[in-house]
């Protein structure tokens, strides 16, 4: 509700949001997708961080449910070429040094998926990764933005300074981006080389 009383018009919204997503390609600049994804963990109503543009070491994007205890944890390869068949050995590295680095800052009894952002979900024969990771592609991350224009058309003929926290609610249940939605619909499991 914070995130969408920012907005004077639906019309803005939609606007602000069809930008967001417009970012949200393979393809695209690697800052650009990024905040898009810390944008979009906003407006579903999470503590969206950009751990590695602050500190240099750490996930690309980190969601944090507003309860403290459950985090998704990105590692964004956009920019990757879509005639690349598999993830690399360094690609899995990069992601399990951030899952290191997660453990050590947070914990390793978090609760936390773990998603590699890729064109592809082959995993190189020479690679392993440390702890469980799902892979996003560009099937998953379709099928999330049509869902995200879905959950924001819920809002067109509303005040956006007064929808009920209730109304929201339902429409991300509506249109699949509850937490667990999130967690178990939009990315797929690595298969090895």
């Amino acid at each position: 509700s914070n995130y969408l009383s920012k907005f004077k018009t639906y019309e803005d919204l939609q606007l602000k949001i069809d930008s967001i997503l417009a970012d949200l390609c393979f393809g695209c600049k690697a800052n650009k997708f990024e905040a898009a994804l810390q944008e979009i963990g906003r407006l579903l109503g999470y503590i969206s961080q950009r751990p590695d543009q602050q500190y240099n070491v750490r996930p690309d994007n980190l969601w944090i449910f507003p309860n403290g205890l459950d985090f998704i944890g990105f590692e964004c390869k956009n920019e990757v070429l879509n005639t690349r068949k598999y993830i690399s050995k360094d690609e899995v590295g990069q992601m399990n040094n951030h899952i290191g680095w997660f453990e050590q800052e947070y914990g390793a009894d978090k609760n936390i998926k773990y998603i590699h952002i890729h064109q592809t979900n082959i995993v190189s024969n020479k690679a392993n990764y440390t702890k469980e990771v799902s892979i996003i592609t560009s099937k998953e991350l379709d099928k999330l933005k049509k869902n995200i224009k879905g959950f924001i058309g819920e809002f067109s003929k509303y005040d956006l300074k007064s929808v009920s926290e209730d109304f929201i609610e339902k429409a991300l249940e509506t249109h699949k981006l509850t937490l667990k939605d999130v967690e178990q619909l939009y990315s797929v499991t690595p298969v090895a080389q």
